[in-house]
């Protein structure tokens, strides 16, 4: 009897299967074709679970870095303001010679957005940290359930190719085509996990950067309202430091 090839237009790839109808498939045939089917059903969730969450981590990176930058200009205003204030003694700007006007309440204002936008980025890398465990955790359950399929139900099919309505020789050669599919995802959930890492590292470092700013700020704000009072220009205003 002729084998009857059988197409599946799943959403992941084209299931390709032959089978011979003159066999009654066995039940442990049944079962490790559906987890076959199964299979593809994972690696296609699992590929629309990170594409949702890629983009807020990708923000989060971009905000990352553009907070990471604005430290630099804050911290500037900041040296001299310390210089002047008697704060620190050694020169910010060795080399510089020239005058410089600085408005008091530059640095404040300047510092008080930063805080803002750090309070609001906490929100995001909040959400891409809740995200990314959430699927660390469904790719760990179906990496541990493909390795349990792989070297038990589908071996046995290969191993009692004779009982099977089934071909087994169509049956490898989609399993391969369906490895060659999977590659690119599997590379995908890596490079995915490796920006993660790397984002919520580099979160770390802007959050302990941004504290030891925001400590630096608070005491040339101090120091600046005994500067003012003794130059009777009017006082400072404050602000509230993030924390995460």
């Amino acid at each position: 009897m002729p084998l009857e090839k059988v197409v599946t237009h799943h959403p992941f790839r084209t299931i390709a299967l032959e089978y011979d109808r003159g066999i009654t498939p066995p039940d442990f045939e049944k079962e490790a074709l559906a987890k076959y089917f199964h299979m593809h059903d994972e690696v296609w969730r699992l590929k629309c679970m990170r594409e949702e969450y890629e983009p807020r981590l990708d923000t989060a990176i971009a905000r990352i870095a553009e907070l990471r930058a604005a430290i630099f200009p804050i911290e500037q205003e900041i040296d001299v303001l310390e210089l002047v204030t008697g704060l620190r003694e050694d020169n910010p700007m060795p080399g510089f010679d020239g005058s410089l006007s600085v408005k008091l309440d530059s640095f404040s204002k300047s510092t008080q957005k930063h805080n803002d936008e750090m309070m609001a980025l906490h929100q995001l890398v909040t959400q891409c940290t809740e995200e990314h465990n959430a699927f660390l955790k469904e790719y760990d359950a179906f990496e541990a359930w493909f390795e349990a399929f792989d070297e038990g139900p589908l071996h046995e099919l290969y191993r009692r190719w004779e009982e099977l309505s089934v071909d087994t020789v169509s049956l490898d050669n989609d399993h391969q085509s369906f490895l060659g599919d999977w590659a690119p995802i599997i590379e995908a959930e890596r490079e995915y996990f490796d920006r993660a890492s790397d984002a919520f590292e580099a979160w770390a470092e802007l959050v302990e950067a941004s504290d030891s700013l925001y400590r630096r700020a608070e005491r040339v704000d101090a120091a600046l309202e005994d500067f003012v009072k003794k130059h009777k220009n009017g006082g400072s205003s404050g602000w509230k430091r993030f924390k995460e």
